[in-house]
């Protein structure tokens, strides 16, 4: 396995040449020419690289070796790859349904499999926090699998969500998340738990400036930070 001499640091990013990078419990690396890093915590397979062993430098996920790595997304076990050409991959933790990759329950993958159901559609973006999943296409169409919010189900496979909704950005954070439409909306779905935002049947704006600054900015990211309640 190829490694990155760069030493491991919780602390601050692993920067190897890299052009992204998450944090979480594993992180991920992409480098300029699409290769793909990894280190953490690998007890549920989450780095990608065919084990179940922790990493304290980041390794090259040879799996994608010949493909070119657009996207990563880190859950709290569970990790996804976006490919150049819109494929999907999930390994790591499967047991609420976060991989996508089966109908039926999976509890663990230590080397990347193809996300279910996203095959015919053009996936421009990728998120994962905790159990949850999420991709949005190009139309805006925000598909989300594995731990249900608000006390919903989970699910094993990606569901399409909100159609009547056009989405351009979202953020998972634990029990809750942010979604970006392109009239300018920020909604955000989640259940009444640790002071969460509103139940996904009921979501609402929580902004909405027509045609003022919000409006008119260009809005680049928006970030749910990671928190374990016990």
């Amino acid at each position: 396995m190829e490694r990155c001499s760069t030493p491991y640091n919780q602390s601050r990013p692993v920067l190897c040449g890299v052009k992204s990078l998450l944090m979480s419990q594993q992180d991920g690396a992409i480098l300029d020419i699409g290769l793909l890093f990894s280190c953490g915590d690998g007890s549920f397979g989450q780095l990608g690289l065919g084990d179940y062993r922790s990493q304290s430098t980041p390794v090259k996920v040879g799996y994608f070796a010949n493909n070119f790595v657009n996207q990563i997304a880190c859950g709290m076990r569970h990790s996804l790859v976006l490919l150049k050409g819109n494929q999907v991959y999930g390994f790591g933790s499967g047991k609420r349904g976060q991989l996508g990759t089966s109908r039926d329950k999976i509890k663990s993958v230590n080397l990347p499999q193809v996300t279910c159901g996203l095959e015919d559609v053009q996936i421009v973006s990728i998120s994962a926090n905790g159990d949850h999943s999420a991709a949005i296409s190009a139309d805006g169409h925000l598909y989300t699998w594995g731990r249900g919010f608000a006390g919903a189900a989970d699910s094993n496979f990606p569901q399409l969500s909100l159609s009547s909704l056009q989405c351009t950005k979202a953020a998972l954070g634990w029990n809750h998340g942010l979604l970006l439409t392109g009239d300018g909306e920020l909604l955000m779905l989640g259940g009444n738990y640790h002071g969460g935002l509103c139940d996904l049947e009921k979501m609402s704006a929580v902004k909405h400036r027509s045609g003022n600054a919000f409006r008119h900015s260009t809005c680049f990211r928006i970030v749910v930070h990671k928190y374990k309640y016990m």
